[in-house]
């Protein structure tokens, strides 16, 4: 099983000044200028099974569809690509072993 370092949802009003303003999940009508940046970060379901588990060929097919990036097959699916888009399995197999450590432990 892979960790990942999940975050709840926020929204924050970046300023053009540099100013930070973190917002409530209920914005009220505020005001904005040229340059300010509103984000929004939502945390989204993670899907079904383990990502580990999930079929190296389809993580890939993902990366090659621009879903995902080469990082993100090996961080989250422990899938490792060669430069030519290949599925290194020696690699993947070895990745896929490694059990990583808990937050504290």
């Amino acid at each position: 099983m892979f960790l990942r370092n999940w975050s709840l949802a926020e929204l924050r009003l970046e300023r053009a000044d540099g100013r930070v303003v973190h917002l409530p999940s209920k914005v009220p009508h505020t005001q904005v200028t040229t340059g300010d940046r509103f984000v929004c970060i939502g945390p989204a379901g993670g899907g079904y099974g383990q990502p580990d588990a999930r079929d190296p060929e389809r993580v890939r097919d993902d990366v090659l569809d621009g879903l995902i990036s080469v990082e993100t097959a090996r961080r989250d699916f422990g899938v490792v690509l060669t430069p030519a888009m290949t599925i290194d399995m020696d690699a993947t197999t070895a990745a896929r072993a490694v059990q990583p450590e808990l937050p504290g432990a």
